[in-house]
């Protein structure tokens, strides 16, 4: 028979026990701290896709013209809803001038979540024929 000295011996339960659980608090630390950069990706992609929404709206009214005034609305397949409203400026012509063209603030409102709970707002100044 073979003596082992208390060198040898190897680990007791409780070490190895007070190993794991340092392994699981940091594995639990290390999986929260990957979950949230994946959530915030996420948030990004979903906000990129609302401004690329937002400026395609923006740019359709240079391609299409301003015709109508008030409020315009719609929606896409994968949810994002968007509002675009016109709202006329102050005239800036002298008094006795004749502009062909008036101001129009123009703002895009894109929305998305199950509750609408996120939104993005565009806002610029559009020239529309009088």
């Amino acid at each position: 028979m073979r003596a082992f000295s208390r060198a040898s011996r190897g680990f007791t339960l409780i070490e190895v026990l007070v190993a794991f659980v340092i392994l699981a608090f940091s594995l639990g630390a290390l999986f929260k701290v990957f979950s949230g950069s994946l959530q915030t990706v996420r948030h990004g992609e979903d906000y990129a896709h609302a401004v690329a929404l937002a400026r395609g709206q923006l740019a359709g009214l240079d391609t299409d013209g301003i015709e109508g005034r008030g409020i315009e609305t719609g929606e896409t397949e994968d949810g994002y809803r968007w509002q675009i409203e016109f709202a006329p400026m102050p005239d800036v012509m002298p008094q006795g001038g004749v502009a062909k063209f008036e101001p129009l603030a123009v703002s895009v409102t894109v929305s998305w979540g199950a509750l609408n709970n996120r939104s993005l707002t565009l806002s610029t100044v559009r020239l529309a024929p009088r």
